[in-house]
C-alpha cells in the first residue's frame, strides 16, 4: 500500500496553463510545487505568505509609494523627528 495521498483541486483552466508554463521554467511540476507549499506550510505552521486586500487607498499608496512620488526626505533623524513634531530626551 503506497504512503501517499491525493489532492483534487479545480482552478481556472486559464490560470493552470499560466502557472504550469512558470512551473516548467523553473524545472518542476505541479505536483513538486505543492509538494514544496505543503513543506512550506508545515515548516511554517501557517501559510508561507501573507494573503493581503487592501482597500483603494491603500493600494493607491502603495504604487505611489514604490514609484517613490509623493514622499518626503529628511538627511537625518532629527528632521523627521522635527517634522512629525516628535521630541527626543
Amino acid at each position: 500500500m503506497s504512503n501517499t495521498a491525493r489532492i483534487q483541486a479545480r482552478i481556472d483552466a486559464k490560470l493552470k496553463e499560466n502557472v504550469d508554463k512558470i512551473f516548467e521554467e523553473m524545472g518542476m511540476t505541479a505536483s513538486q510545487a505543492i509538494k514544496m507549499f505543503y513543506r512550506q506550510v508545515e515548516a511554517l505552521k501557517g501559510l508561507p505568505f501573507q494573503p493581503r486586500r487592501y482597500n483603494a487607498e491603500t493600494e493607491k499608496a502603495i504604487k505611489e509609494a514604490r514609484k517613490r512620488k509623493n514622499m518626503s526626505t529628511y538627511n537625518n533623524l532629527d528632521e523627521l523627528f522635527s517634522e512629525l513634531d516628535i521630541s527626543v530626551k
